[in-house]
């Protein structure tokens, strides 16, 4: 298929590994970010769905029933959300996790592959990865996270208007 010259084949091997290893590290690294910027987006929603409930002093049954019907609405954008981005976000986490073992056997923190000596050279690129498949994990982590317990802040904002409107009419 190539036409590669005796002594060459290691820049030839080059030139395919970078057209193969670029696209996929694109695609994983915009489905991550893509993930982060929707998580962050719900977060905020329900940032400001709960700041809005919290900061109404008076609160009657058409009010909660409008904060319900936001909150509803923003929680099924969010399960849909989970349920087309799990997969690739499951399988981002397995190549985080892969690369992050890659850099600490690499690195040799235990001094077992001394004869390969030809792993010192490639040491920097197994940092590299290493340290970018961490801060991936835990940005996508983070996110998850933030995004979860901004829908439990605002389930505890509808709890005390359920309450305030439970003493209203008492």
């Amino acid at each position: 298929m190539f036409n590669v010259p005796i002594g060459c084949y290691c820049r030839a091997m080059y030139i395919v590994m970078f057209i193969v290893q670029v696209p996929k590290l694109v695609l994983i690294h915009a489905f991550a970010v893509l993930y982060i910027i929707l998580c962050c987006s719900l977060s905020k929603f329900f940032d400001l769905l709960s700041e809005s409930g919290s900061e109404k002093k008076r609160v009657d049954f058409i009010t909660y029933q409008h904060h319900l019907r936001i909150f509803e609405q923003i929680t099924t954008v969010a399960k849909s959300l989970e349920d087309i981005m799990s997969l690739p976000i499951c399988l981002i986490g397995v190549a985080d996790f892969m690369g992050m073992f890659y850099g600490v056997v690499a690195l040799d923190p235990f001094h077992r592959l001394s004869s390969r000596s030809w792993m010192k050279t490639f040491s920097l690129s197994a940092l590299t990865v290493c340290f970018k498949s961490f801060l991936s994990f835990v940005c996508v982590s983070l996110s998850a996270a933030h995004v979860h317990e901004a829908s439990e802040r605002d389930k505890e904002i509808q709890l005390v208007m359920i309450k305030k409107i439970l003493n209203r009419i008492q």
